[in-house]
């Protein structure tokens, strides 16, 4: 399953930026990749509530921890999640854990979904979570 799921996450690269959506070639953001993904798995809901451009607290975690799994040791296809500035504010799939590679939606430069080095990253990673498989209809 998880290569799966590094296979549909190729499949959005290329996708332009847009805060709050999930459509595959048109716009998403991070969380938006996460639930397109999730949707073609058949487990996510079409939105995720109360998911602001600027998350309060941990409140994302929260409503990410409803469809995914802790996992002490990440691999490919599991989602990481960032911290920035003291709040959860961003997700990716891994796509290549041996060469740090992730899947993301990056904001900057709204330049959309990309497959990047994410060493860069690896300080603000908060931990890593797994699509819960048991929610998975296949």
């Amino acid at each position: 399953m998880k290569r799966r799921i590094v296979e549909i996450a190729r499949t959005w690269i290329g996708t332009p930026w847009k805060h709050n959506q999930s459509a595959k070639g048109l716009g998403t953001d991070c969380v938006g990749l996460l639930l397109g993904i999730g949707k073609e798995l058949g487990m996510f809901p079409e939105r995720i509530p109360n998911y602001a451009r600027i998350p309060q607290g941990d409140s994302l975690l929260r409503e990410l921890e409803k469809y995914l799994l802790f996992c002490s040791e990440y691999e490919d296809g599991d989602v990481l999640v960032f911290r920035r500035m003291g709040v959860i504010t961003h997700v990716g799939i891994v796509s290549d854990k041996k060469n740090k590679q992730i899947i993301h939606a990056t904001n900057h430069q709204k330049i959309g979904v990309v497959e990047v080095y994410y060493d860069i990253y690896e300080s603000n990673i908060v931990g890593s979570y797994e699509y819960d498989g048991r929610k998975i209809r296949e």
